[in-house]
């Protein structure tokens, strides 16, 4: 690595902390379950752009693969690239963005309003 610094002790907490940030996080259903398939989500997304040696060096389990990019980026091409060829289907793809924001907002924050988000409604 030419311009990022050696992983210290702090790397590797942060990592961690990282790696189980969406297991606290408030899902509306399936808890436990979601915030599982989100920390795998997020380590495969990690592996992606860290690399096994990355991973190690953060103290990361090095042996996730990149799995969810390699299965989920062609269906999310293919699902975009379809509504953007379908008459109404860009506004339709703003709108389910939109939805999505808000769901997130609300699975990450539930119902305090974040200083950052202040005069945004997400409900």
């Amino acid at each position: 690595m030419i311009s990022q610094a050696t992983a210290d002790e702090n790397s590797r907490k942060l990592g961690r902390a990282l790696m189980d940030e969406p297991l606290g996080r408030r899902y509306p259903n399936f808890r436990k379950l979601r915030g599982r398939w989100e920390r795998q989500v997020h380590l495969s997304m990690t592996r992606l752009f860290v690399g096994g040696k990355g991973m190690e060096a953060l103290g990361l389990p090095k042996m996730t693969l990149p799995w969810y990019p390699a299965l989920f980026a062609p269906l999310n091409a293919a699902w975009t690239v379809g509504h953007r060829i379908v008459p109404g289907g860009r506004d339709r793809l703003m709108r389910l963005g939109r939805k999505a924001q808000r769901h997130q907002l609300q699975t990450l924050f539930g119902e305090d309003q974040p200083e950052i988000t202040s005069g945004v409604q997400y409900e």
